[in-house]
């Protein structure tokens, strides 16, 4: 993502490819939107390689790589699972094939019984992330996850 203003964003298409074929840069509309509880599971993270219950997945073409970054001491830590693990998950969970790669997130947080999973655009997941490099950065992760978490709209 080079930009996510929305003075760029009107410069740019909606779609992957227009009428005149693929686009290098094409817009990111902002969005949050709950997924059912179960869209991914405690295993499913397990198996991805991810080593905590809160984590941001990133699945990338580009890069042919699943991103999943989570919070730690240090601020944001990063480790990669395969697409094609990624792919795997998804063939058995239909609610992430709408997850748009290098465009769109998984925010899933298992850490408590009222289990979350929110699907959001990439400058929605960055911003989160970013809450991570501040002085406050456990407080301010918390605060802002729990408003996306309210703002939520109905997946779909």
């Amino acid at each position: 993502m080079f930009c996510a203003c929305s003075a760029c964003a009107i410069l740019f298409p909606d779609g992957a490819a227009a009428a005149n074929g693929p686009q290098r840069y094409v817009r990111v509309r902002s969005r949050v939107a709950a997924l059912p509880e179960a869209a991914v599971s405690e295993h499913d993270l397990a198996r991805l390689g991810a080593p905590v219950r809160l984590a941001v997945l990133c699945p990338s073409t580009l890069h042919d790589t699943l991103f999943m970054v989570y919070p730690s001491a240090a601020g944001p830590a990063e480790s990669r699972a395969s697409l094609e693990t990624w792919r795997e998950l998804v063939a058995k969970r239909p609610e992430l094939e709408a997850v748009r790669h290098d465009r769109d997130a998984i925010i899933a947080d298992l850490r408590t019984p009222a289990r979350a999973a929110l699907h959001v655009s990439l400058d929605v997941a960055y911003e989160l992330l970013g809450t991570l490099r501040s002085p406050n950065r456990f407080a301010a992760f918390e605060t802002r996850l729990a408003a996306l978490q309210r703002t939520r709209a109905p997946h779909g």
